[in-house]
């Protein structure tokens, strides 16, 4: 699902999300944090390898070295850590700091304060803190509809019916394809597999 979504492999996503936790364990975002942080990027008009870009830097930037990141947490009352010293995820930590960054109206501040906390690709996440806290609702509920969706057809595939509804999809893109170059006993006996899947399918359901 994220990569359909962000429109990346999946070899650079997970290379991405490997090195991500290399460098800062359990800070860093997790496959549906990444999910959807790339689909907000993705909304806010940075997708595919750029999204990753922007993601992978400004995490980077925040939770490195950056003394401009620390102090600019400590400016909006945003630490790292829970009240019981326990390091706090991803999707706990940037939620906090958006709904900070969001509710400060004097604008030239925001920029100001983005800069030290994303560095150089504070203007792509610029867009994502003006939405505040609902883009990110709003991006986890296309990553968990998504997921929904790859679940069940998951599960759809591992049925008997399920099967049938592939091969009857297979069967209908080979008639479409054949239909297009020649016509003739090929093209019916496809029509003719089609059909007998389909009601193969739905009687199958029936149990």
């Amino acid at each position: 699902a994220t990569s359909e979504l962000t429109g990346s492999s999946i070899e650079q996503i997970t290379t991405n999300i490997g090195r991500l936790h290399d460098r800062f364990g359990p800070l860093a975002p997790d496959l549906k944090d990444t999910a959807s942080f790339l689909e907000e990027l993705n909304q806010a008009g940075a997708s595919g390898s750029r999204g990753l870009l922007v993601a992978a830097t400004s995490i980077d930037h925040l939770l490195g070295s950056s003394k401009e990141a620390k102090l600019g947490l400590e400016e909006i009352g945003v630490s790292v850590t829970d009240s019981a010293g326990k390091i706090k995820g991803w999707g706990e930590l940037f939620p906090e700091i958006v709904a900070k960054l969001s509710g400060v109206t004097d604008e030239a501040k925001r920029a100001r304060l983005e800069n030290e906390l994303f560095g150089g690709s504070w203007e792509a996440l610029d867009q994502i803190i003006r939405r505040g806290t609902q883009g990110i609702a709003d991006a986890n509920s296309v990553v968990d509809a998504h997921s929904n969706a790859d679940e069940q057809a998951a599960i759809r595939a591992n049925t008997f019916s399920g099967q049938l509804e592939i091969l009857g999809k297979n069967a209908e893109n080979v008639a479409a394809q054949l239909g297009g170059i020649v016509a003739g006993p090929g093209t019916e006996i496809l029509r003719w597999m089609n059909d007998a899947i389909k009601g193969a399918g739905d009687l199958s359901s029936k149990f």
